[in-house]
């Protein structure tokens, strides 16, 4: 029975402990001169921490923390995050939920209130301590607690010195010491690219002997004249030796970048906030000297790029902007099919560059296929050259008549860095071939009663009662003679023009092109209404829907896209200057968003300013 009883009361435990439980925890009441500690705490490893709205305070942090433990055979582990705190004004103030990811899992601490009074005129003693004071640090028993054994009229015994108050040119100086140990360097793979060449940019932390107790992203770079994306990754600790110093560094961040534009690009530098330790005037019950936690902040250099636009020489005609290197292939999924038959043609691009900014060709088919919108498939990952993997059409073919339908000239045009040259590649041609006719709708099928057979009745013309006419007109020289004699000679140039105009609108290149843009524009501006509650998905989505609006109305390509020649153009056809800034300004949200802590009401006001915005450039446009 006691055996039973111990089993629960393990299982107990262990149930209790295997709760995740995310807190918040800080002081309700606080003096307006008062510094302050607010902790969130997980009990599991959790990612994605995205903090609250923090006005009212002057915030440092987060500063991360972690401890796992191990008792009685129950295994414990703990992650903080920990913000310093100080009031900005005298009231009551409620700092809304946190929140945090755990094996796909969204927990939220509870909202905190806290409030402020009147500043006081002397400090507390857990103050005095958090800002390196000691209380005993005058006491004599304290600096040397075995004095009182030590015969001090012994020869060669001396009693032990006092350490001389630090000045503050001395604190200035270890402190300048101490960040002499420390610094931050960004570093590019490639610092001459391609226009819309992929490459990497890495911002790495630096220390050498300094003693760094946390650190925190404070200010995040700006990728102005980049598309960009974040290359998720975990990184440890590194050894490695500078002009033969040895170092450790972490990598904090990294990104890859497409250049949109040709010429000089600056890319602006990291700021990183960190507590580190300093020494101080005072030593504890060994003489060993105390430390104080002393927040300094260090930026990265500005780095600078020179992109090189690609080469006039051998450009095609259909060239929309591909850099990288790809392989490019067409398919029917059936070759033979009947009449009415569904069949899928699919178009796809694999390989490594600027693959989230392309758009495939569209394919030429016959008028009587009746093909449905592409579904859109695409699986990428970052690399040091750009995005690799692949993007996908597939679109549905629904064949009304019999036939051979060839699909000729599939082809695609991109240029590799490398090789420093265009490249084509061809899609052997490939033929449908359409079995019978489509059955038509006023055929009605029904089994014959004696063999079974399936048969087709007709609609048969019901019989009219002749009855004699007195006055008999003959149908030689009558009007309807004369009508029907004409009539060719009315349609016949009638059909020829429809054909013509039908023609042009087909092999209209850039038309078909500007009409697919605008189809996008709803395609998009859809996917990111309907991915309100993901940030990436919504803000991916609002920029592919302004690329394929500039396409549309403007007839800019991919590698045309920067925001210098886009504000230019829109001015020259007469575009109000707000109304040109607040496009460029949601440019720029959507580069920047994806790496910002945003609500869900900045990105209904985004939406609902995305689509104000074309309402209104679409009527001037």
């Amino acid at each position: 029975m006691r055996r039973i009883i111990a089993i629960i009361i393990v299982l107990i435990s262990h149930l209790t402990f295997a709760q995740v439980q995310f807190t918040a925890n800080t002081k309700s009441k606080v003096a307006l001169n008062e510094r302050f500690q607010l902790t969130f705490t997980l009990n599991a490893q959790g990612d994605n921490f995205r903090p609250p709205n923090i006005n009212n305070f002057d915030a440092q942090g987060p500063f991360q923390s972690s401890s796992s433990s191990w008792v009685n055979g129950v295994s414990s582990f703990k992650k903080s995050f920990i913000y310093t705190l100080s009031p900005k004004k005298q009231g009551t103030f409620t700092i809304p939920a946190a929140s945090i990811e755990y094996k796909g899992k969204l927990y939220h601490t509870k909202p905190i209130t806290i409030t402020v009074g009147k500043p006081v005129k002397t400090q507390t003693r857990q103050q005095q301590q958090n800002q390196g004071y000691d209380p005993f640090a005058n006491d004599p028993f304290f600096q040397d607690p075995f004095a009182i054994f030590r015969n001090k009229n012994r020869p060669g015994t001396q009693q032990r010195q006092q350490p001389k108050p630090m000045t503050e040119e001395e604190k200035k100086t270890l402190l300048n010491h101490v960040k002499d140990e420390i610094f931050v360097a960004a570093s590019v793979s490639k610092a001459n690219p391609y226009l819309n060449e992929g490459f990497v940019v890495t911002y790495r932390l630096y220390v050498s002997e300094a003693n760094i107790n946390d650190y925190a992203i404070k200010e995040l770079p700006e990728y102005t004249g980049f598309w960009n994306q974040d290359i998720k990754g975990n990184y440890s600790v590194q050894q490695t030796e500078i002009e033969g110093k040895p170092y450790r560094y972490v990598t904090l961040k990294r990104t890859l970048l497409f250049p949109q534009k040709i010429g000089k690009l600056v890319i602006e530098p990291i700021t990183v906030e960190m507590a580190v330790s300093v020494p101080t005037n005072q030593y504890d019950i060994f003489g060993r000297r105390r430390l104080r936690n002393e927040i300094i902040s260090k930026k990265s250099g500005r780095k600078v790029i020179q992109v090189k636009p690609l080469p006039e020489t051998g450009k095609p005609i259909d060239f929309s902007g591909a850099v990288g290197q790809f392989d490019f292939s067409a398919r029917l999924n059936k070759t033979e099919v009947n009449a009415g038959d569904a069949v899928d043609l699919t178009y796809r691009l694999q390989g490594t560059g600027n693959l989230k900014l392309l758009t495939l060709p569209e394919p030429k088919l016959s008028s009587e296929l009746e093909v449905y919108d592409p579904v859109h498939q695409e699986k990428l990952s970052p690399s040091n050259d750009g995005l690799y993997g692949f993007i996908s059409e597939k679109y549905t073919i629904v064949p009304e008549y019999g036939g051979k339908f060839p699909l000729q000239n599939i082809s695609f045009t991109y240029f590799d860095p490398k090789q420093k040259k265009y490249i084509r590649k061809d899609v052997p041609d490939l033929v449908l071939n359409v079995q019978g006719a489509a059955k038509k709708q006023n055929d009605i099928v029904a089994p014959d009663a004696a063999s079974n057979e399936v048969l087709t009745l007709h609609a048969i013309k019901k019989t009219m009662t002749a009855f004699p006419t007195h006055n008999k007109v003959t149908f030689f020289k009558s009007r309807l003679f004369w009508i029907l004699f004409l009539l060719p000679f009315v349609l016949i140039p009638i059909l020829m023009l429809f054909k013509s105009k039908r023609d042009a609108y087909l092999n209209d290149t850039e038309g078909l092109k500007m009409r697919k843009a605008s189809r996008l524009v709803k395609k998009y501006l859809s996917t990111a209404r309907k991915n309100k509650g993901n940030k990436e998905a919504f803000y991916e989505a609002l920029e592919k829907a302004y690329h394929n609006f500039l396409k549309a109305k403007l007839k800019l390509e991919t590698s045309d896209f920067s925001q210098d020649k886009i504000a230019a153009i829109l001015a020259g056809r007469n575009v109000p200057k707000m109304l040109i800034d607040r496009f460029i300004d949601s440019l720029k949200t959507c580069d920047m968003a994806r790496y910002s802590p945003f609500t869900s009401s900045d990105i209904e006001n985004e939406y609902k300013n995305a689509a104000e915005i074309i309402t209104q450039l679409n009527k001037i446009l």
